[in-house]
């Protein structure tokens, strides 16, 4: 058996199709088919289906030969970086992406006791306020704040907590500041159309300034620049914070933990995922 023919069927996988998976590897995609079929031939069994739009899936031999073979890859590595001059101990690597407010505020806090309980796993942090694509293997791991519509079959994904939302100013801001919203481009999300709805409200006001990401709008309301709403666990455990009063109805936001479905079984994977859980929990 040929590891460059598994390495293909990875990269099909994480792909989700076999034009994307040439891209991933900088072959054809008659070299992807080619190959596909020469391990489905070798193993006597379908790995692979067409799906709509020009999608490939994994059967359930598929992914099972999936899961082994990022075994193997992951081992490889391990190999890789024992051999390597001056390395230490193997660590295999997770990536994680979240919004910065989740990575910075709520992560992070809990990383130490995630490396000292698996001191042979790495996390890798990923802040961004966009969505990375687990598809294309941007990440392994994923927590989004509504209920995910991407990824098909090649994503797994449960609700693993719900954040309630309060209105915080800075400890030592006056009375009467703006509120401090998101830009246009964001108003979709119940939480910037409650910051609207409450600058609109009689005697209050809307700031002349507006973010398109949580972190910046935390780090405004800390200097003191206005009030805003961010996820209760966040605001109420920062010293530099206030809690005030918001006359209206306030949302939740739904957190959704999304993991490859290729990952599913990894040990490395299985111990992120387990972890991110009891954050949440």
């Amino acid at each position: 058996m040929n590891w460059d023919d598994l390495r293909i069927l990875l990269a099909v996988s994480r792909a989700g199709s076999r034009a994307g998976a040439a891209r991933l590897l900088d072959v054809d995609k008659s070299t992807v088919a080619r190959r596909v079929e020469n391990l489905e031939q070798q193993l006597d069994t379908t790995l692979t289906e067409q799906a709509a739009q020009g999608r490939v899936v994994l059967t359930a031999a598929g992914h099972r030969v999936a899961a082994l073979a990022e075994e193997m890859e992951d081992r490889a590595e391990g190999i890789r970086q024992a051999t390597s001059p001056g390395s230490g101990p193997a660590v295999n690597w997770v990536r994680v992406t979240a919004v910065p407010l989740l990575v910075n505020h709520i992560l992070l806090p809990h990383s130490q006791g995630f490396s000292e309980a698996h001191p042979g796993i790495g996390l890798e942090l990923i802040a961004e306020a966009r969505d990375l694509s687990l598809v294309h293997r941007d990440a392994d791991v994923a927590l989004r704040l509504a209920r995910p519509r991407e990824g098909g079959q090649a994503v797994l994904a449960r609700q693993i907590g719900r954040l309630s939302y309060a209105a915080y100013a800075a400890v030592d801001a006056p009375a009467g500041l703006p509120w401090i919203g998101y830009d246009r481009t964001m108003q979709y999300l119940s939480h910037a159309a409650a910051v609207s709805a409450l600058a609109g409200q009689p005697g209050a006001r809307l700031a002349n300034i507006a973010v398109n990401d949580a972190e910046a709008l935390f780090q405004a309301v800390l200097a003191g620049f206005g009030v805003s709403l961010f996820p209760r666990v966040i605001a109420e455990a920062h010293p530099g914070l206030r809690r005030v009063d918001a006359d209206m109805d306030l949302p939740q936001r739904e957190v959704w933990l999304l993991v490859r479905r290729d990952l599913r079984n990894t040990q490395r994977v299985d111990a992120v995922t387990g972890w991110l859980a009891g954050v949440f929990r």
